[in-house]
């Protein structure tokens, strides 16, 4: 399952497509909750019976979910990031020599290099626009994808010869790795040493990483194990599918803007969220989409240059009401709230009022869950309850607690 934003990428692999709701728990536990979120219109995300809309109907608080039609694949930005990530972890399983049924470790590999990458357009990392602070390559640095390492095993002082498959960010300690063993099976070690130009020419090392790459695909080949490619994954995101009119070459700028080809049809600050002066007051509104004439042609016409864009957009405010504005009036409202590297702060001044949704907050019918055990316990939730939040600046929003 790929999260991808065109600036940060997450991977959780799965054994099976019905464990989507596996991956959107894990990608809010760990990334967050985001706003909104497309998909194509697979079974798994918009069937009748299927777990992902569940989970997210009883978690998302308030999430977004869209669906690209079938066939329109540029209507779904993670779309360029399954093709950038497929061209990768292709060309770095060729590379190595890797075990197909390595591929998920390569994929995770890739999608830690993807976020320590420079964006030239944003003039950061995909790691940095998510968490705030400057990624750490120097594990990256200090070792390859499938490359010879020496590991040493918990209470052992012997190291014993391994591959490296990647970081684990989650195993409660830094610097642990994930390590292919001799005997087939991949574990998280935390001490481990690449070996060095000077040592892979050893005669007696050169005989022990001949015997490792003899027996270890004897071991991962085995049938009972293998995952039968033809009904899990299309054909199109197969790791030994090639397209010979693709050039597999990396490149930073093959990840263009979403509308490229109809360039009067970008909405750039479509999701926006904009402070406005209506009144004497100030009020916060987010741009929801582009103005139309009333026969449904946009008004205005998008240019690159600020001072040639006529493009006019539709703000909703949070008292309820929607106002048409132009291009530049929502791009100096915008940079009149932000920093100089675009975050923007707001300080809280005080909570003025509090409110429940009784549709979807708990009651007394379902305030509580019945342990295995028997015993009942209220359940911990805050979902249903804002708080009203008044700002320094004086504006005022409410806010999911």
């Amino acid at each position: 399952l790929i999260f991808y934003s065109t600036e940060f990428m997450f991977t959780k692999p799965l054994v099976s497509k019905s464990q989507v709701s596996l991956g959107a728990e894990v990608f809010s536990r760990r990334i967050g909750m985001p706003e909104s979120l497309t998909t194509d219109n697979a079974p798994e995300f918009c069937g009748r019976k299927c777990t992902w809309l569940k989970w997210f109907r009883r978690n998302g608080n308030g999430v977004t979910l869209c669906y690209s039609p079938p066939g329109r694949q540029r209507h779904n930005l993670a779309e360029q990031g399954v093709k950038w990530l497929k061209k990768r972890v292709n060309r770095t399983m060729l590379a190595t020599g890797a075990h197909k049924r390595l591929w998920n470790y390569c994929v995770m590999y890739e999608t830690d290099v993807f976020n320590r990458i420079f964006q030239p357009k944003n003039k950061r990392t995909g790691w940095e626009s998510v968490y705030g602070n400057q990624p750490d390559i120097s594990e990256f640095l200090d070792f390859e994808f499938y490359g010879w390492v020496w590991f040493w095993d918990l209470g052992e002082k012997k190291a014993k010869l391994g591959r490296w498959l990647g970081v684990n960010h989650y195993a409660g300690e830094a610097l642990s790795s994930y390590i292919l063993k001799s005997n087939g099976k991949v574990t998280t070690c935390t001490t481990v040493q690449a070996l060095t130009a000077d040592e892979i020419k050893v005669p007696g090392y050169l005989k022990l990483m001949q015997s490792f790459d003899d027996h270890v695909p004897s071991i991962l080949d085995v049938k009972t194990m293998m995952i039968n490619l033809e009904d899990e994954v299309d054909d199109i995101r197969r790791l030994d599918h090639v397209d010979p009119a693709e050039d597999i070459l990396f490149s930073c700028d093959e990840i263009d803007e979403a509308d490229e080809l109809n360039v009067d049809s970008y909405n750039k600050f479509v999701g926006s969220h904009v402070a406005m002066h209506r009144g004497g007051n100030v009020l916060r509104g987010k741009v929801i989409d582009r103005a139309r004439d009333d026969v449904g042609n946009l008004t205005g016409a998008y240019d690159p240059n600020p001072l040639l864009d006529t493009s006019r957009y539709i703000v909703s405010f949070e008292d309820g009401s929607a106002e048409e504005f132009s291009a530049n009036i929502i791009a100096e409202a915008i940079f009149a709230q932000v920093d100089g590297e675009g975050r923007e702060h707001l300080l809280m001044d005080e909570i003025v009022d509090h409110r429940r949704d009784n549709e979807v907050s708990l009651n007394d019918s379902n305030c509580y869950e019945t342990k295995s055990n028997g015993d009942r316990i209220l359940r911990r939730t805050t979902v249903g309850w804002d708080f009203l939040v008044k700002w320094k600046d004086g504006s005022e929003n409410w806010i999911a607690l």
